[in-house]
Order: structure tokens, then sequence, then C-alpha cells
């Protein structure tokens, strides 16, 4: 049972127990690693740790974020070289695109690399919070994409149902930097030009699919991975698809005089797009500010140190000790864990660091999401 907080002196030291990959991603697991476990006391535990340990996702991220980038590549190319070949703008302006798009995989990559590193000289403390500082710059990306292309949907939309306003539109749209200008003619360009060619309209939809797929793909992984990043990455996959999908609807429903619907299916995308973008920026926000993880994980790590401290009862060398003040901070896809050990007055310095050993060799083998432990123990007069 979590006891209340407890105002009696500390007479033992904080502990810090940090677990990084020594190696690059995409090299073999490494041999088995020693990492030092030090407090003022002086003594030592070690630890050993590879990639699968760290993280659930294990190289299944960087995997899929080197997946993604592939695929965007080869958009990139197929668009590139249909454009040529189609003397269409749209596909020459949707390749620019995918540019981006594959440097916004590239910026995935170099972060999740980043964070894994051990911690240095400068940073001490190592470089976890790279992760959500690169999903931060790329939903930022993402959401004044969707901005950019909400206000030329809009001004499109107005130009073709309300012709009136017409002048005021223009007037507004004037004040909004144009961040995306090909979309205003997205999917014109291509009833235009890809009708003309069933090569066309089969880039679309295999676009369509294979962006669609991999958003799936990313999200999945994002989510057991706990990798901002890479679900920021994912955000990028899903508005590229819905773009290529929008075009479809747009390209069957113009041939019945529906033009219109190009630009509302533009405001959904963007209103869609940018939603989740927010969303994403303020989580990420919260991330490098040391924001308090969610209330499902911090409920996972209280329940696996009850287990720890039903566990350490059956081990006769540990003393009796409960546990209050747990805060787990989520920095990208590792947590950081601090908890205050409560044993009781008579408790011998040899006995505490050894309930102090067990709590990190528990969470180091039941709970491996934890990379930074830190362990505070204090002396109660009565035990609750």
């Amino acid at each position: 049972m979590e006891s209340a907080a407890s105002h009696a002196p500390t007479f033992m030291s904080d502990s810090d127990t940090t677990i990084y990959e020594d190696q690059p991603w995409f090299l073999d697991k490494p041999a088995h690693q020693h990492h030092g476990h030090h407090n003022e006391h002086g003594h030592d535990h070690k630890h050993g740790t590879d990639w699968s340990d760290i993280l659930d996702g294990g190289r299944n991220v960087t995997r899929i974020a080197i997946l993604s980038l592939s695929l965007n590549m080869v958009v990139m190319l197929l668009k590139c070289a249909a454009g040529t070949y189609l003397h269409s703008l749209s596909l020459m302006a949707e390749a620019s695109h995918a540019v981006s798009d594959s440097l916004s995989d590239f910026l995935t990559l170099v972060c999740m690399y980043k964070a894994r590193q051990r911690p240095s000289a400068k940073f001490p403390l190592g470089y976890g919070k790279l992760e959500p500082l690169g999903s931060c710059l790329s939903s930022l990306m993402l959401l004044l994409t969707s901005l950019g292309i909400g206000a030329q949907a809009l001004f499109q939309f107005i130009k073709t149902v309300f012709p009136s306003y017409l002048a005021w539109a223009n007037h507004i749209l004037s004040w909004i930097p144009v961040l995306h200008e090909h979309h205003h003619h997205h999917s014109r360009d291509i009833e235009n030009e890809h009708g003309k060619s069933l090569y066309g309209l089969a880039l679309v939809v295999f676009s369509m699919l294979a962006k669609e797929a991999m958003y799936h793909i990313m999200r999945k992984t994002a989510r057991v991975a706990q990798s901002s990043v890479l679900e920021a990455s994912a955000l990028h996959q899903r508005m590229e698809s819905l773009g290529s999908a929008m075009s479809l609807v747009t390209i069957m429903f113009s041939s019945f005089g529906y033009e219109w619907l190009d630009s509302l299916c533009g405001i959904i995308r963007a209103l869609y797009n940018g939603m989740d973008a927010w969303h994403l920026t303020l989580t990420s926000l919260g991330q490098l500010c040391d924001c308090s993880a969610n209330p499902e994980t911090i409920k996972e790590v209280q329940e696996q140190m009850e287990c720890a401290v039903i566990q350490a009862q059956h081990l006769p060398e540990l003393p009796t000790f409960t546990w209050n003040n747990v805060i787990v901070v989520s920095h990208g896809s590792g947590l950081s864990m601090y908890v205050t050990l409560l044993l009781p007055s008579h408790t011998t310095l040899k006995r505490a660091l050894a309930a102090e050993a067990w709590v990190q060799e528990y969470f180091h083998t039941h709970y491996t999401k934890i990379q930074i432990l830190r362990i505070k123990m204090d002396i109660r007069e009565k035990m609750e």
C-alpha cells in the first residue's frame, strides 16, 4: 500500500540508474554492456541492457522509420518521372512535396538515433528530449501546412459558391502566408492531366494506398513504443493519403459539375490534420517541459512498485519497506522515475542498500521502459 508522505529527516542519499544504448540502432545488438550505479555511499551495481530491453517497440521503431523514408523516396521519383512524362505541373509539385516528407522522416531518424545515445559530459542526463523536440518540429510543420491548405481551400470554396464575396476573401487571404501554393490547384490539375492517362490515375491510387498503409503501421508502432516523433511522422503519411483520396473523389464528381467538392474536401482535410497536429504539438511541448506521464503509465509504474514490495517481503535479506511519492516523467519514448522508499528506524545501512538494489533490479527486469531511476530512502519512526 502507498503510505502517506513522511516529514521525517532523510539520512540516505538519492541513487540514480541510467540505461542507454551504447551502439547505433542499425548495428547488431551490442555485447553485454555494464552501466554503473552510484550514490554518495560509493556502492556500485552493474546492469546490462540492449535495445529490446529499453523499448517494447524494439528495433521495429527504426525499421518502420527507414521504411517510411524509402517509400517517400520511391513516391517522389515516380511522381517526378510521371510529371515529366505527362507534362503535369501538379505531379511535379507533389514530387517536391514528397521531398519535404523525406526530410521529415530523416529528422525522425536522427532524433531517434541521438535520443538513445549515452549521456555525455555536456548532456549528463542524456538526449531523451530530442524525440519530443523532433515531434514538436514535425507537428508544427504539419500544423502550418494545414493552415495553408485550409486558407487556399476556403478561398476556392468562396470563389466557387459565393462569388460575391470574392473581393473580401482575397483581402483576408492576403494576410495569410501561402505555405503550399500547389494545393490550390491540386485536384483540378489532377482532373485535367491525370484523367488523360491511366498511368497518372494508377499513381494516385498507389500513393493513397501506400501512404495509408504506412500511416497505420507507423501509428501502431509509435503507440506501442511511445515514440512521439514517429507518431508525428505517421500524421504526415495520413495527410498525404487523404490528399490522394480527395483527389480521386474530385476527379469522379467533377465530370458531373461538382467542382466545389475540391475546395470542400480541402477544408475537411485541413481541419482533420490541423487538430491532430495541434494535439501532438501540445503533447510534445509538455514532454519538453517535463510533464508527468499519462495516468495509464503512472498506474502501471505504481502496480510494478507494489509488486516489487510484495516480492521483497519473501526475501529474508531485505528489510520491510514500503514507498510513496512516485513521480514518472516522460521524455520521448523513455521514462524517468523518482520514488521514495520508507524503511523502519532500526534498518541498518547494509539492509537499506539491499532494498534499494532490489528495486533497481526489479524494474530493470520487469519494466524496461524506465531509463532513469532515482531512489530516495526515508527512515520512519513507525511504519504505517
